[in-house]
């Protein structure tokens, strides 16, 4: 009986340490909602793509604010196979999220927005 006590409790801790909390909206102080899973994030490192990871869209459901989190553990790289067909299928599907980073962001990224 004591067994079976202990395997419920233990069960339960492991799927509160695997839950993931939920992004909150500074502005209004509530959860977000997730707006769409399987976004495609594409890192890029100056001028030149980097990689691609997949990620979930949330926004507030009140000022409609969005963030980009729950980022997955392996991404593909831009001189992996099947890189290209990911990117056209996320550009067709108008799930792509560009990340560049700040200091690029600081001196321009004109070139890089035209690209896209």
């Amino acid at each position: 009986m004591i067994l079976w006590h202990l395997s419920v409790v233990l069960s339960v801790v492991k799927k509160e340490k695997c839950q993931m909390n939920k992004p909150v909206c500074v502005k209004c102080s509530v959860e977000m909602k997730c707006a769409k899973n399987g976004v495609g994030v594409l890192e890029w490192a100056g001028e030149k793509r980097e990689r691609i990871t997949s990620a979930d869209l949330y926004e507030c459901p009140f000022c409609h604010c969005k963030v980009v989190t729950s980022f997955a553990r392996t991404s593909t790289c831009y001189n992996d196979d099947g890189f290209g067909r990911l990117l056209e299928m996320h550009r067709r599907e108008s799930t792509l999220v560009n990340d560049y980073e700040w200091n690029d962001m600081r001196v321009g990224t004109e070139s890089i927005i035209k690209e896209m």
